[in-house]
């Protein structure tokens, strides 16, 4: 019976490590996943960043050229004519 008892306790240990691996397997191709997933998401945040202040220059520029325009059509309807 004593040996009984000690195969099955062995039986246990060995099913529970062989669980364990398990768990440690998926564990890490669980973080494995996270972290590719992670290296994607901040490549799209930088691009998405990138694309922002592309925009911001953009309109920065059309707000200066509509800003020159505004006071070139004041000056020359002002100031050039006064000759």
């Amino acid at each position: 019976m004593g040996y009984e008892c000690e195969d099955m306790a062995n039986d246990i240990k060995f099913n529970l490590q062989r669980q364990s691996d398990k768990l440690e397997n998926s564990t890490l191709k669980n973080l494995y996943k996270i972290q590719k997933d992670m290296v994607l998401s901040s490549r799209l945040i930088r691009m998405i960043q990138a694309e922002r202040t592309k925009n911001k220059l953009v309109l920065y520029g059309i707000f200066t050229l509509l800003l020159i325009s505004i006071i070139a059509i004041i000056y020359f309807t002002f100031f050039a004519g006064s000759d």
